[in-house]
């Protein structure tokens, strides 16, 4: 059997340096937020909900991408944590999207990306 011991402080490494990423990739690249020049403090000029919407989900969103920390714990009811778990992530993955979305919707038009009419011919 493994010494767990023996590689548990590479792994807290690991992770930690992933999840920053992720964190850092959430932020950042995929809701278009922590912009450092924007009229809105560290999000973004063009905005669809209150700042602090943004300011929660930043902090829910850190929250939920350390939930890997719970390893650490000796908890009894591996069920119930599993449940928990995986309730969270998927409301974070919701979150997730829904900023995601919000992002490329206030973007499209900026960058000439969106289409506000179909061609006829494609109907033919």
């Amino acid at each position: 059997m493994l010494d767990k011991e023996k590689y548990l402080i590479p792994y807290l490494c690991i992770a930690s340096f992933a999840s920053t990423y992720m964190i850092f990739w959430d932020v950042y690249m995929d809701w278009g937020l922590a912009r450092k020049n924007s009229k809105n403090m560290f999000l973004r000029n063009n905005i669809l909900y209150p700042p602090i919407y943004y300011y929660i989900a930043i902090l829910v969103n850190i929250f939920l991408r350390l939930t890997w920390l719970t390893i650490l714990f000796d908890i009894k009811n591996v069920e119930m944590k599993v449940l928990i778990l995986s309730i969270l992530e998927v409301y974070r993955r919701s979150q997730w999207s829904l900023f995601r979305v919000e992002n490329e919707n206030s973007n499209n038009p900026e960058q000439y990306r969106a289409v506000l009419e179909i061609p006829d011919y494609i109907y033919k």
